[in-house]
């Protein structure tokens, strides 16, 4: 029988774009997740990780979240913008978002431990690790997988959209070149494992032929205590990176064109901010009603000091892991379409959806008359049910044994 084989057998190495440490951003979280999963399942696991300067992270022992890995290896890069190799990419029909983190010390990295060391599996998180299929191809006999986050190019095209002029060409653009990397890739890697349903389809709409298996984001429920919900709603929170412009794009809609409406008609109400790399405009910041929280400590503790939480996304792919966690521990969720895109939500059952400015204040000035509690419940089974991290992992990881043994 194919799958009585042990799954310690399976050996893989991970190549991230970013140290997956501190868990402070979904994406780092959905690596987290699925990699301690992995290990908990039998597998052993390697991490060669570049170090960029935005995320830069320096430790001295490794942290206990990092310690299910058998070895790591960091390399810094230096992927801030700069002019001339944006244009240069520009004139050569380049993606400069991919080309920013491509770095030859990586690659000799790479090299040097394929030509010492056998995987079974490379899996490569997010498209940003794609051009070193070329290197693993050629040093290694491993199957190669792509962890796709999200649809990187269907992101600047939304992104374009809402932007005009010069920007909006140049989002525009950078949407283009990423389709093409896309594209051109596909031959690149053996498997793809896509967040949601919805992000393989946009694969395949575009011919990608590599073998698909959709691998959600995994919850460890035991993580998530749910607080006690207040009797009367006034705290409405936010947390996520405020260096992700759909992001920042969301919030910036939220303040200008949803809040001196709520607040006016609300004026018990409060708004609170929390998230990464926090722009100076929000610091300098001031509303009625709105609080800015530079930095917040403790994720958890912060979402279960909000009454409902409010994720204002109109671009992106992939699925929102903040919003995950926030339904794990019995918050209600306001979030669009998109936002809650790949969790599948029914509205007014598990979460609340809103299309627009008016549905949103709306629902806000009823938000007392729901019964708040019921919806919270439902939205932590509803995680419970669908998005375990040991299920998940398990999953994948038959899938893995499956390829290896048709290999």
């Amino acid at each position: 029988m194919l799958f009585c084989l042990t799954f310690a057998t399976v050996k893989i190495l991970l190549l991230t774009k970013k140290v997956p440490f501190p868990l402070t951003d979904g994406e780092v979280i959905a690596i987290h997740s699925l990699s301690k999963g992995l290990v908990a399942q039998g597998c052993e696991l390697h991490l060669l990780a570049l170090n960029t300067q935005k995320h830069f992270v320096a430790f001295d022992r490794t942290p206990t979240e990092l310690s299910h890995f058998t070895s790591i290896e960091i390399i810094n890069i230096d992927t801030r913008i700069k002019l001339m190799p944006a244009l240069v990419c520009l004139l050569l029909g380049k993606s400069y978002n991919i080309d920013r983190f491509i770095s030859q010390e990586f690659d000799n990295k790479l090299r040097l431990r394929l030509e010492k060391e056998q995987f079974d599996i490379i899996q490569l998180e997010t498209l940003y690790m794609v051009p070193y299929a070329d290197t693993i191809r050629k040093s290694s006999s491993a199957i190669i997988s792509l962890r796709s986050h999200n649809v990187e190019s269907e992101i600047w095209k939304n992104l374009s959209s809402e932007s005009s002029g010069l920007k909006g060409w140049y989002l525009g653009h950078c949407a283009r070149m990423l389709a093409r990397f896309e594209k051109t890739s596909q031959s690149k890697y053996d498997l793809l494992l896509p967040i949601t349903q919805i992000d393989a389809g946009h694969f395949a709409d575009r011919g990608d032929q590599a073998r698909v298996k959709v691998v959600s984001v995994g919850i460890d429920m035991s993580k998530y205590i749910a607080g006690d919900l207040p009797v009367t709603l006034c705290k409405i929170g936010f947390l996520g990176s405020l260096d992700w412009q759909p992001n920042l794009e969301g919030i910036d809609w939220f303040l200008n064109e949803v809040w001196p409406s709520i607040v006016k008609t609300n004026p018990h109400l409060e708004f609170h901010i929390g998230g990464r790399n926090m722009p100076p405009k929000f610091l300098k910041l001031k509303a009625p009603g709105v609080t800015i929280h530079r930095k917040v400590e403790n994720a958890r503790a912060y979402v279960n000091e909000m009454d409902m939480i409010v994720v204002p996304l109109f671009s992106g792919s992939g699925i929102r892991v903040k919003i995950l966690e926030a339904m794990s521990l019995g918050k209600v969720v306001l979030s669009t379409p998109k936002g809650f895109e790949g969790i599948g939500i029914k509205n007014l059952e598990n979460g609340i959806v809103f299309e627009n400015k008016t549905d949103l204040i709306e629902i806000i000035n009823q938000i007392n008359s729901l019964n708040i509690s019921k919806i919270g419940d439902a939205a932590r089974r509803h995680i419970q049910n669908n998005f375990s991290s040991k299920s998940i992992a398990k999953d994948l990881l038959n899938f893995y044994q499956t390829q290896k043994n048709e290999k």
